[in-house]
């Protein structure tokens, strides 16, 4: 719960700080995403690696390692 705390933090000052597809924003997300997993909160982590899922598929070409 402390780790979702202060991801929670990150994610929220990146957000405000860089580009909605920035590559450390996109990757605070999934490790937020990770620690709701980690916790139980699947529903949480499915919709936010959702939407990580979709911005990197936007923004990085078909073969690119990060989609």
């Amino acid at each position: 719960k402390d780790a979702i705390t202060l991801l929670k933090q990150v994610v929220a000052i990146k957000a405000k700080t860089l580009a909605e597809d920035h590559p450390s924003r996109l990757a605070s997300q999934h490790a937020l995403a990770g620690a709701y997993e980690a916790n139980g909160q699947v529903k949480d982590a499915i919709a936010l690696l959702e939407q990580v899922v979709a911005i990197r598929k936007r923004v990085l070409a078909e073969d690119h390692p990060d989609r």
